[in-house]
């Protein structure tokens, strides 16, 4: 789960300001190059256009531990591919100067507020406009190569104070439900206060894990209140698999033992798959597996693998979407008969235009909101403003378009 990246286009705005002057969205700044779009989360990213060709360049801080172009007093900066022609060069050195000239005089709080230490509170995000999802840690008990989570994630928020905090801020910002993510969030001592303190103020509380510690009832003998909803990730039923996928072999047990726990124990229990070309031959059996193991009393999360962080770096084992479409259809069409809830996220998903009339298992249809602006790392293709689901799609991953394009993806007729 995660949040749009385009909800403080003011700030960013700001801050871009104060380094390169008064560039905005629709100018022409260096070696032709126009600035398109800006936006803000942990990390500034300056969408460039050229000719037709998108050239991404982003600004982080000087504490991450990643590559780049350049480093400053306060800034790593960096671009994302390949410039578009030789003279995007001169674009990243005009920008490296303005940044040199400007950047002193940013202001602290500006500052501070964009490069947030982890454990501040003072720029949690809501997602899906009534959740607020907290990165409790950055461990994991897994290894998988697959791995989407980054230090500098949005509400990163890991000091026991900070947390206790940002739960009480809960309530104010219009959140409902709390998410408990990491890394692996049962790995924190501290976990069972902060899901009591959350269902003290009426949240509804969601434990996202691996399952690996919290197999038997031991485990949530520590805790007073449990969460409402135990979301576990289950990449596989092959036990032979589990070493690839997840980077640990003999663990299915646990993560069995995991869910018919906590489902002993009243909690709702969502079971997480996500699909890569290690798994994808399993997807369409799944809601079946599912139902034999478990009963007809647990929810299935279809997911696909986003080609970000450590999945763009194996990029081999994000699939096709087109190859997905048939697993995915049969794993839906066996859950609906079975009787079992299923659905397919937003973010990470395929477009509703691959199983049109599968629409109803999409978290973007039930959308009671137009999408808007799309978040910097999406894209759609022309045609898809003629497309019946064009205001409810989120678009298509633009590291997924830049290796396949987009001939996969045909609008549905309105």
């Amino acid at each position: 789960m995660t949040s749009d990246t385009h909800r403080r286009p003011d700030f960013a705005a700001y801050i871009v300001e104060a380094l390169l002057g008064d560039a905005k969205p629709g100018d022409e700044v260096a070696a032709g190059y126009t600035l398109e779009t800006i936006t803000c989360s942990r990390t500034i990213d300056l969408a460039f256009q050229k000719a037709g060709a998108a050239f991404g360049v982003w600004l982080k801080s000087p504490k991450e531990e990643s590559g780049c172009y350049l480093q400053t007093a306060r800034f790593r900066l960096g671009y994302t591919g390949e410039p578009p022609d030789p003279e995007g060069f001169r674009l990243l050195e005009w920008l490296s100067a303005r940044i040199r000239e400007n950047e002193a005089g940013l202001s602290d709080e500006a500052y501070g507020r964009l490069f947030l230490e982890p454990g501040s509170t003072g720029d949690l995000v809501l997602s899906g406009g009534d959740c607020l999802e907290l990165r409790v840690t950055l461990k994991c008990n897994e290894e998988c190569p697959f791995c989407n989570t980054v230090d500098y994630a949005e509400n990163v928020v890991r000091d026991p104070a900070a947390l206790r905090a940002a739960v009480a801020r809960a309530p104010d910002m219009g959140a409902k439900n709390l998410i408990l993510t990491g890394g692996e969030p049962t790995l924190v001592k501290g976990l069972p206060d902060v899901v009591k303190q959350a269902r003290s103020l009426g949240l509804k509380v969601v434990v996202q894990t691996n399952g690996l510690a919290c197999a038997t009832r031991g485990y949530w003998d520590r805790f007073e209140v449990l969460p409402d909803t135990l979301f576990v990730s289950f990449h596989t039923r092959d036990p032979r698999r589990l070493k690839a996928i997840t980077g640990l072999s003999g663990t299915l047990d646990r993560k069995v033992g995991a869910v018919k726990t906590a489902m002993k124990l009243g909690m709702d229990v969502v079971l997480n798959f996500v699909v890569t070309t290690l798994n994808m031959d399993e997807l369409g059996d799944f809601p079946s597996f599912a139902a034999r193991i478990f009963g007809l009393g647990v929810s299935l999360e279809l997911s696909i693998v986003a080609p970000n962080e450590r999945a763009a770096e194996n990029f081999h084992l994000v699939p096709r979407a087109s190859e997905v479409a048939p697993h995915l259809e049969r794993a839906l069409t066996s859950a609906r008969g079975l009787g079992i809830h299923a659905e397919v996220p937003e973010v990470c998903g395929i477009p509703q235009c691959l199983l049109p009339h599968l629409r109803q298992s999409f978290v973007a249809y039930l959308r009671t909101e137009d999408v808007g602006p799309l978040a910097r790392d999406h894209v759609k293709a022309e045609s898809c403003g003629n497309c019946a689901f064009d205001r409810r799609c989120i678009g298509v991953w633009r590291r997924y378009v830049d290796a396949h394009g987009f001939d996969e993806f045909k609008p549905v007729e309105r």
